[in-house]
């Protein structure tokens, strides 16, 4: 990953998605979702579709073992990512186009804006911001 550099210590420097099953599929949801996302294969040909945005933050969409049980994901636990949207509403619908399912509707967050929470195809849970 030439070219890969993490900010100071504390800073986000890695977001996993799991993959269960095909890493294609779940790579076209999320560049169809994140048009400025690009993708590239694992040097080592790892089953990981490596990513980074245009803020620079990289991740990659790993593979698991078919037998790794997954988590409920249940909302409260766990961190949840919130990606930043221009426009909620929109970007909630193309989620549901493309195969994800909502989680938690549209909830105000006091003045600075809203936001929802989703589930992809695979059952990974992400939110959606939207700043007001």
């Amino acid at each position: 990953m030439d070219g890969w550099k993490t900010g100071p210590e504390g800073s986000p420097c890695w977001l996993e998605i799991p993959a269960r099953g095909s890493i294609d599929d779940l790579k076209t949801f999320y560049s169809s979702l994140f048009p400025s996302w690009t993708f590239f294969a694992d040097p080592s040909g790892a089953p990981v579709a490596h990513f980074h945005d245009t803020m620079g933050v990289y991740g990659g969409i790993v593979g698991v073992p078919g037998d790794l049980k997954p988590s409920p994901q249940e909302l409260g636990l766990g961190t949840t990512v919130n990606w930043a949207v221009g426009d909620l509403d929109k970007a909630a619908a193309k989620v549901i186009e493309l195969g994800g399912s909502k989680a938690l509707d549209k909830t105000p967050v006091g003045t600075i804006g809203s936001f929802m929470q989703f589930r992809d195809p695979h059952g990974n849970r992400f939110a959606l911001f939207q700043k007001a």
